[in-house]
Formats: C-alpha cells, sequence, structure tokens
C-alpha cells in the first residue's frame, strides 16, 4: 500500500478545527459537558481511533493502530459504527484483522524509523511513511498536521496509566512515575515531545491545546469550557 492514500487530504482542512480523541477517563468530562450535549462542537472535524466509536462520538475520520483492544478481534464491525462521516484509516499491519471489513479502510504503511532513532517525523506524509513510535494518536496528529489543521484540540489524551477506569492492557500498569525510560507512559509522552518539536519546526502557526490535562502537561491545558471562546 501506498502513502498516496493522503494524497487528497493535503490542506483539506487549512479553514477547520480538530478535536483528535484519545480514549483517557477524561474523556467524559467532555462527552458530558454542556458544549458536546447544545451540539456546539457539530461543525469541528473530529478525529478518533480504537475505542473511541464505543463512546458514540460522532467522528469524521477513524483511526484503527491496534487491533488487540478490547473486543475488536472479536467482532470488528460492532467498533466500525456509521458515526464514521468521512474515511477509516488503519496501519498496514491491521489489514489482516479485517476480514470483511477491509474495504471500508484506507489502509497505509508505517515505519519506526530505527535508523533515524525513532524521533524522526516525516515532513510529507504523501512522500514517507507515517513514523508509529508511541501510540496511534501519533498517527492522527501526523495526519492532522497534513490536512492543515491549525488549531488541535487535544480530548481524553491522558497519558496517566495508573488512573482508574483505564485500560491495562500492554504493560500499561503498575507505573508509579515518568521517570523511567523504559516506562511505557514516559514513552509515550517522549512520543509527544517528539510530536511537538516537529510541529514547532514544521508547522510554527499550529496551535494546540489540551483539554483537561492530566499528565500530558507539553500543550497549553484548557478546560471544556474554554473551547468556546477560542473558536470563536
Amino acid at each position: 500500500m501506498s502513502t498516496k492514500v493522503f494524497s487528497e487530504y493535503k490542506n483539506k482542512h487549512s479553514n477547520d478545527y480538530a478535536f483528535i480523541f484519545g480514549s483517557g477517563p477524561s474523556l467524559k468530562d467532555y462527552l458530558d459537558s454542556d458544549f458536546k450535549t447544545s451540539e456546539a462542537d457539530k461543525n469541528i472535524i473530529k478525529i478518533g481511533c480504537n475505542s473511541a466509536l464505543k463512546n458514540n462520538l460522532d467522528i469524521d475520520y477513524y483511526f484503527v493502530g491496534d487491533p488487540h483492544f478490547t473486543g475488536f478481534l472479536a467482532n470488528p464491525r460492532a467498533h466500525l459504527s456509521p458515526l464514521v462521516k468521512k474515511q477509516k484509516f488503519c496501519r498496514l499491519v491491521i489489514v489482516p484483522h479485517l476480514g470483511d471489513l477491509v474495504d471500508d479502510f484506507k489502509s497505509y504503511p508505517t515505519s519506526r524509523y530505527k535508523e533515524k532513532n525513532f524521533s524522526y517525523i516525516p515532513t510529507d506524509i504523501e512522500k514517507e511513511k507515517i513514523n508509529q513510535v508511541g501510540t496511534i494518536s501519533m498517527d492522527m496528529m501526523q495526519f492532522a498536521f497534513h490536512a492543515g489543521f491549525k488549531k488541535i484540540f487535544l480530548i481524553g489524551h491522558d497519558c496517566n496509566y495508573m488512573q482508574k477506569g483505564k485500560s491495562s492492557h500492554f504493560g500499561f500498569t503498575h507505573l508509579s512515575t515518568l521517570g523511567q525510560n523504559d516506562e511505557p507512559a514516559h514513552r509515550v509522552i517522549r512520543s509527544w515531545t517528539w510530536i511537538k518539536n516537529y510541529m514547532e519546526k514544521s508547522f510554527p502557526d499550529v496551535q494546540v491545546y489540551v483539554v483537561n490535562p492530566v499528565s500530558l502537561k507539553l500543550f497549553p491545558g484548557i478546560s471544556v469550557n474554554d473551547i468556546m471562546d477560542i473558536i470563536s
């Protein structure tokens, strides 16, 4: 599969705002907010991943990077609701898990860029593979830069794997600090640091906000109620 899968999205959303959803417990603050229930977010482009659709979110772009999250392998169709408005994407390695749903997705190759110390973020994802190091959130961010969003709001990206209600799969448990390089939580924060450095160098006009931040504090933190002031 070719990186050309992203060609049609180059700067497609240069006049739009983006919500990029993670699955951290703080996502509930957004789901329960007046901002959400009043549909004040109806004109904002929403990008989600993995189990986001289980939260009844109306997603425009949906990314699957890990088929092992709860329930997907057993019943992928249940996670791929009609709530995806525009396009579903998956890493190339996910294709064998999709069965008869494979035609519903656009698949794309990725790289860990080991030869560049993992931290390399491609300038153009039409020409180079997305860097998949970290979490699928990194894929969504690289897509958002490519699509031209100038204001990006991170929702549910808590980066705190000790939180009540946070999934315990893939070793994201028993973490007491972010200080050791081999801890998963530290690695995720480190990947966000690479994304931030890349953004500041290649997309200095892009602004990223973390809504109700927990452990991800590399970008300005705001409340759900602050969003309207920023987009108005």
